[in-house]
């Protein structure tokens, strides 16, 4: 469900602003700013918006550097908190989202990051960071970061790939006319050779109030495109990119092994390593579309998707890194935990 996370703001505010380089911008569904057309785009270097309306800027003011007199080399999104006042005349939600409600969500989203897996199948993203900014104080304070890195501590004689490798291919598709078309026809032709995903990253966590590296893990990612015609044009019915990744982890603890597509997912496997697909989800983000007997349309498509990957994609590649593990006896034995997965341990929508 492409864009549920931008819409899912208006579970915390009225009015969502967006300040990005040179442009503040505001969407506003219940038309607060009276703009005729749910929000506005302001350029706030060309209207001097720090004169004209320093009230609707001041919040910016100050944030990571930003003093909205030149261009802003980043994004800031602010939402604030809907009162119970304002929750009696919204449209499309009303309920009001306190201060209590927005910390509990902050110290879950730093258990998450804690973890250390948030962004590990993300292709871009090689850091994150946590911060508060509490009332009253001068500026905010960082709580807690994650860092991802290339790992130096073992030496695989293949040419390593990461994640980018298989962005950089994808991109060269973008501009097509029809990109699943041509990515298709790529993976299918007789000299197909998508990049493959096989490198070593280390993770690292620390929290800042102690400076202390609370958790450092290294993770093997093995991962592939499919070349099989059934499931590349499945993907291509459904607009998802016929891609699974696998981390296993190397040293540090066991994984508790989770769903992902990208981000992970409340959806446990009970497999000794984290899964990563583009499968098609619930507008939630908390369960994977199945077949079920009443299904009709897209949701069916869909459905088919996820039990192609699940039943028969995810399956060949498990067992190619298995194979490559036992092949690396260097990587193999560092790796202190049982990656072939135990039946017992496994929920049954991934046996």
């Amino acid at each position: 469900a492409f864009g549920m996370g931008s819409r899912s703001f208006f579970h915390i505010t009225d009015v969502l602003q967006v300040l990005s380089h040179s442009k503040l911008s505001a969407l506003d569904p219940d038309e607060l700013l009276g703009t005729g057309h749910f929000g506005e785009q302001t350029d706030f270097l060309d209207e001097d918006l720090s004169r004209k309306a320093p009230d609707e800027v001041a919040p910016f003011q100050g944030v990571f550097g930003c003093d909205l007199k030149k261009d802003f080399p980043g994004t800031i999104i602010r939402a604030s908190l809907r009162s119970p006042e304002r929750a009696k005349k919204c449209s499309f939600c009303p309920h009001p989202f306190d201060l209590s409600r927005a910390e509990r969500i902050f110290k879950e989203f730093e258990e998450a990051l804690t973890n250390g897996e948030v962004i590990l199948f993300l292709t871009c993203v090689r850091r994150v960071e946590l911060w508060q900014w509490n009332d009253g104080a001068k500026e905010p304070s960082l709580i807690a970061r994650t860092v991802l890195g290339v790992s130096s501590g073992h030496k695989i004689p293949e040419q390593l790939s990461s994640p980018m490798e298989m962005r950089r291919y994808l991109e060269t598709f973008k501009n097509a006319e029809e990109p699943f078309a041509a990515l298709t026809k790529d993976l299918l032709g007789a000299k197909a050779a998508p990049p493959k995903i096989l490198d070593l990253v280390d993770m690292e966590t620390e929290f800042a109030s102690t400076g202390q590296k609370v958790k450092s893990r290294r993770w093997l990612r093995f991962g592939r495109f499919s070349t099989d015609p059934e499931t590349v044009r499945l993907g291509a019915a459904v607009s998802s990119v016929p891609v699974v990744t696998l981390a296993l982890p190397i040293s540090g603890e066991a994984a508790e092994g989770r769903v992902f597509t990208l981000l992970p997912l409340p959806l446990p496997t009970g497999l000794p390593c984290h899964l990563n697909a583009c499968f098609r989800l619930h507008d939630n983000r908390r369960a994977l579309w199945r077949l079920t007997s009443d299904l009709e349309g897209d949701h069916h498509v869909w459905a088919s998707w996820n039990e192609k990957v699940l039943s028969s994609f995810i399956p060949s590649v498990y067992a190619e890194a298995l194979a490559w593990l036992a092949s690396h006896s260097e990587v193999a034995t560092a790796y202190g935990h049982c990656a072939w997965p135990e039946e017992s341990k496994t929920e049954r929508d991934f046996q």
